[in-house]
């Protein structure tokens, strides 16, 4: 909803939005990786459920009358969930038995989370048709976030450690994670660039189509594709960093198919297919980039290392918005483009880097 009420509602251009984005991500790198380091040293939970209390910030921003009010708001919600996900992600590690089982937990874990925020977009699109104040709307969505904090305090995860790596050469594994875990953050940074924030295609088939359900509902099909494939990559695909490399070039072919579609003003239910690819994209890389970093890890230094994760994609992410918010303004074709390449480009220096991951 927050692209639609900043460009439709107050009437802000493209590159404001952008440079609003492109603050909040780009802060979000230092929030990420300081929450992972917090949550190792003070405890995950409580690192957790303390940042979680600031998410709603983010409801509260669909009140905002000023353009410095909206952003303020929302960029501190932000802050905070980058703040906590580092440590919600190690609990989630802490809990399972064997490492053959992270990719599942991962995928299951993002099918949770995007199949919640479909149903959250599908919700707004059918309030939105029903012609439902958008502000009031905001507000509806601060209700499942105090449930989701009432249930993070309530858990008490049992801590479990897979003993199998006992037996491995210590300064073997840890070489080999170092080296691992440095070239997995430069794929990140590459592909960070690439990855804008969903608000741009959401206000291109709005304008497109003159219709701002639709663009809510482009939103609704880009989560629900994504939610599925991370929990299909979970089960199946999640074994090395190779198939990272697939994640990557579909989200460069989904890009590229939505500003080809924009540039010969097609009808635009064509962008529909490049919007499942970008899903499809997302569930591959929102899985597979946290199982392998989970994989590598020290076990005292996991959160350390989800924080860096969160830092890296975030520091691309900060650039992508500013430079996608710059070349929408010469045409919506050109920025999703530039998307496009880069996303191929981070997808093929993956495939040429020989990276095989521990087995224990």
């Amino acid at each position: 909803m927050f692209p639609i009420f900043l460009v439709l509602y107050l009437h802000l251009s493209v590159i404001e939005y952008a440079v609003i984005t492109a603050i909040s991500f780009g802060g979000g790198a230092f929030f990420g990786y300081i929450g992972g380091k917090a949550g190792d040293r003070f405890g995950y939970k409580k690192t957790a459920v303390l940042s979680n209390l600031l998410v709603p910030l983010l409801s509260f921003s669909g009140l905002s009358v000023n353009v410095f009010e909206a952003a303020s708001l929302f960029s501190g919600g932000w802050w905070a969930r980058c703040f906590r996900n580092p440590a919600r992600r190690v609990m989630l590690l802490k809990s399972i038995f064997k490492k053959e089982h992270y990719g599942r937990a991962f995928g299951f874990l993002h099918f949770l989370d995007i199949g919640g925020a479909f149903l959250s977009a599908l919700t707004a699109a059918i309030l939105l048709s029903f012609k439902f104040p958008i502000r009031t709307i905001f507000i509806f969505t601060a209700v499942p976030i105090i449930i989701a904090i009432v249930f993070l305090y309530l858990s008490n995860p049992l801590e479990v450690k897979d003993e199998k790596t006992a037996d491995a050469p210590k300064s073997t594994v840890d070489h080999l994670n170092k080296n691992v875990y440095r070239k997995i953050l430069i794929a990140t940074s590459l592909y960070g660039f690439s990855a804008y924030s969903f608000g741009f295609p959401i206000i291109t088939v709005a304008v497109s189509s003159k219709d701002n359900v639709l663009g809510v509902f482009s939103y609704a099909v880009f989560l629900a594709v994504s939610s599925i494939t991370g929990l299909f990559v979970g089960k199946v695909m999640a074994k090395n960093v190779k198939e990272l490399t697939l994640g990557y070039i579909l989200g460069g072919i989904g890009s590229l198919g939505i500003g080809l579609t924009f540039a010969l003003n097609l009808n635009v239910a064509f962008y529909f297919p490049f919007i499942v690819l970008s899903g499809i994209s997302m569930g591959f890389v929102e899985t597979l980039e946290p199982t392998i970093i989970g994989l590598i890890s020290h076990e005292r230094k996991t959160g350390k290392g989800m924080g860096s994760l969160s830092a890296m994609r975030s520091l691309g992410i900060f650039s992508a918005n500013i430079i996608m918010g710059l070349l929408y303004i010469i045409g919506a074709g050109y920025s999703f483009a530039y998307a496009g390449i880069l996303s191929i480009i981070a997808g093929l220096v993956v495939s040429a880097v020989q990276i095989h991951l521990p087995t224990t």
